[in-house]
Formats: C-alpha cells, sequence, structure tokens
C-alpha cells in the first residue's frame, strides 16, 4: 500500500467528488475510495450540517468559519477524521463482504485488492494524517483569527478527543 495521498485529504470541497453528492445511488454500485462521503452520510443533494450555538450566537465566528476557505478545510478535515473513527468501530457490527458499504475500509479493500485488516490499517493511517493536517491548520489559524476562532477551533480538537472516547466506550461497538 502506498502513502497517505491526496485523493484522501479534503481538497476545496471536502473528501470525495461531486459524485458524493448525487441525489441517489444507483444500486448495485460500490463508490471509489475518493468518493467516501465527507461526513459519513449517505449521498444526497445537501450535506447534512450542523449549526453550534457559537456559530448561531455569535456573528464574528460565524462569518470566519462560513466565509473563510482555511477555517472550512480545517472543519472539514475535522468531520472527515470523526467519520473515520466510525467507520473503524463500525467493522465489527457489519458482516463482511455481504453488502456494499461507504465505510472507507471495506472500499480500500476492494480497490486495493487487500484484507479488510491491512484496509483498517490503512484506514488508521488516513485518520491521523487528517487530525495532524487539522492541528496544523487550526494552530496556524489561530495566529490570525479572532478569540472566538480559536476557542472555536480548540473545541473543535476537544470534540474529536470526545468522539474517539464515545466510540471507543460506547455499548454500540462493543456490546461484543
Amino acid at each position: 500500500m502506498g502513502p497517505v495521498g491526496p485523493s484522501y485529504l479534503p481538497g476545496p470541497t471536502g473528501i470525495g467528488t461531486a459524485a458524493t453528492l448525487l441525489p441517489i445511488r444507483p444500486a448495485p454500485m460500490q463508490p471509489a475510495t475518493g468518493d467516501h462521503p465527507p461526513s459519513g452520510q449517505q449521498p444526497g443533494p445537501v450535506p447534512a450540517l450542523h449549526c453550534p450555538p457559537a456559530l448561531r450566537d455569535d456573528p464574528v465566528l460565524a462569518e470566519e468559519v462560513n466565509t473563510d476557505p482555511r477555517v472550512r478545510r480545517a472543519v472539514k478535515l475535522a468531520a472527515g477524521a470523526s467519520t473515520l473513527v466510525n467507520d473503524l468501530y463500525s467493522m465489527a457490527r457489519q458482516p463482511s463482504g455481504t453488502e456494499l458499504g461507504f465505510d472507507l475500509p471495506q472500499l480500500i479493500a476492494q480497490e486495493e485488492k487487500c484484507s479488510l485488516r491491512e484496509a483498517a490499517d490503512r484506514t488508521v493511517e488516513i485518520h491521523d494524517e487528517l487530525v495532524r493536517t487539522f492541528e496544523i491548520e487550526a494552530a496556524l489559524l489561530s495566529l490570525t483569527g479572532s478569540p472566538q476562532l480559536w476557542r472555536f477551533l480548540m473545541g473543535l480538537w476537544a470534540w474529536l478527543g470526545g468522539n474517539r472516547e464515545w466510540h471507543a466506550g460506547s455499548p454500540r461497538y462493543n456490546s461484543g
């Protein structure tokens, strides 16, 4: 397997391509790894967006988050990393090879003709690269952004840790 490539890192529009925005998914069709949805959602015309209270209550912060492509990229990096945590923890719950899915380990295993274990290891590498890139970009943004943006980015970083901890401790993923 090769190194983590740019196809797995969010570009200006996030992880994946326009194919992830199709309103319906023709069946049976296995998406390519580059079409992995950035936030774990099934393809649809509008991505699922959540509005944290900080964005609702602070117009300055909302402006920075919504208009600065560097901030949007950082948010997409965090969303992508969060999605991969879910993909990895969901592997044990999903029957292997029985359904077409959108989880990255299955997509990598099919595309790269490797074992699911190797694909999971590759997914971990991609997750770690997304988190490292987020940390670097968030640190750089914190140097030039508002104090509200710094708090938002630190909250997003803490949310990543909480997401990982929740998956590790949730009976949903650990009922073994």
